[in-house]
């Protein structure tokens, strides 16, 4: 599946309704916030941990675990249990979760200031989210459109082939489970 045709069948599983009216505006700000608060903390283990920065809130002690710890976790998903596949599973991960928080920051700026969404940036983090799943798709030695494919074969199992309300609500997590484990044992 190529990009095209990717962005055609998402975009068909994507709600066309807006409820505004069913949040406060305090309560997204809120969420926001808090999204864009634990994020940052995020960032700063992050670079920490792949980039050899300091972490204040750090005490060597014996009392704390340290993060070495997960690796064998992580690893542990991986037939070869390879730690330098884990350590790039892991910072992929990482790095999205704390990219969404710059997404938040993104949007929070624009609603707190009343300024049009900065475009160029919402570009750019998105496009550093995207450096995230080809350093996951490397290290687990996915193509990256088999992540596109599984994607999309999981929407159709949810919702056919466009968006429903119902469907969204309504979802058979074991049906799309089969739908992921058949698709991913085939990579």
């Amino acid at each position: 599946m190529n990009n095209a045709q990717y962005v055609k069948a998402a975009m068909a599983t994507m709600s066309d309704k807006w409820y505004g009216d069913r949040v406060a505006l305090v309560f997204l700000v809120e969420a926001l916030r808090g999204a864009s608060a634990q994020a940052a903390k995020l960032d700063s283990v992050k670079k920490a941990l792949f980039y050899g920065r300091d972490f204040e809130a750090f005490e060597k002690t014996a009392k704390h675990a340290v993060v070495d710890s997960v690796m064998p976790r992580v690893a542990a998903y991986d037939v070869t249990d390879d730690m330098e596949r884990a350590r790039r599973i892991l910072h992929g991960i990482i790095g999205i979760i704390t990219e969404a928080g710059e997404l938040s920051d993104a949007l929070l700026t624009a609603i707190e200031s009343g300024t049009p969404l900065d475009l160029v940036n919402i570009i750019e983090e998105v496009g550093d989210t995207q450096w995230y799943v080809a350093a996951i798709a490397d290290a687990l030695d996915v193509p990256i459109d088999a992540f596109h494919t599984i994607n999309i074969a999981k929407l159709k199992e949810r919702y056919g082939l466009a968006f429903s309300e119902i469907d969204a609500n309504v979802r058979s997590l074991n049906e799309e489970r089969s739908v992921l484990n058949v698709l991913v044992g085939s990579i």
